[in-house]
Formats: structure tokens, C-alpha cells, sequence
């Protein structure tokens, strides 16, 4: 799945006008945002808290997040964003990678691909 260009301005204001699509060798640049949001594990046990994340990149195809604890590539998780003056904005990830870092190398650092919702709601009811 692929961020609209009106939601991809939303969550990145101004800063993603400054990127042009031949920043960087990936099809679409990261946007460094530093945002704080939630992540829902689609197989967390029913109850279990979100994480509290720090966006530390986005693009219209994915994310670069710093969460406390590891999550295993092919996760699948809700990432949920507040959005100034909008209502907050659930979505589906997969994991591609994560990796001890940030500082003291006390947290991980995770790469997502955005999901196809309806991959993502398939999954839940299957779970739960």
C-alpha cells in the first residue's frame, strides 16, 4: 500500500515538500518527522497496551520507527499517528527489518512497509 499525497502531507507538514522523488536511490524518500504514535501487534493477546513509538521516518511506502522492545520481521501491526488539527490515523505495517539501536542501543529500530488494510483486518479476525 501507498500513503495518498494529501495524507502523506498531513502527517508530514512542510518537511516532505522539501524532498523531491530523486533525493535517494529508494522509490520514494523518508521524510525524518520524529513523530510519537502507537503500535498494535495483530497477535497480542487480547488486552495487551500498544507500544509507545518514535516515527522516525516516513515515506509514501513505509517507516522508520524506535520502539522499546523487538518485533520480528513479517509482524504485522497498527501504527496509529495523531495528526495536528485531524483525527488520529490507524495504519497497517508489516515489519521488513529490526535492529538493536538508538541511544545505548536500549531500543530497536524497525523498517515497515505500509499493508493493504484489508490484509490487515483478515489477520485480526483470524487472531482473535
Amino acid at each position: 500500500m501507498m500513503l495518498g499525497h494529501g495524507l502523506f502531507e498531513d502527517i508530514t507538514g512542510d518537511a516532505g515538500l522539501l524532498h523531491s522523488r530523486n533525493d535517494e536511490r529508494r522509490g520514494w524518500p523518508r521524510v525524518p518527522i520524529g513523530l510519537r504514535g502507537t503500535i498494535q501487534l495483530h497477535e497480542a493477546a487480547l488486552g495487551a497496551q500498544p507500544m509507545t513509538v518514535v516515527v522516525r521516518d516516513i515515506s509514501r511506502k513505509g517507516v522508520g520507527l524506535l520502539c522499546p522492545d523487538e518485533v520480528e520481521p513479517g509482524k504485522a501491526f497498527m501504527l496509529k499517528l495523531r495528526i495536528k488539527d485531524a483525527d488520529p490515523v490507524d495504519l497497517p505495517c508489516v515489519v521488513t527489518r529490526c535492529e538493536r539501536g538508538g541511544m545505548g542501543a536500549s531500543n530497536f529500530v524497525l523498517g515497515a512497509n505500509f499493508n493493504d488494510p484489508g490484509e490487515f483486518a483478515a489477520k485480526a479476525s483470524i487472531v482473535n
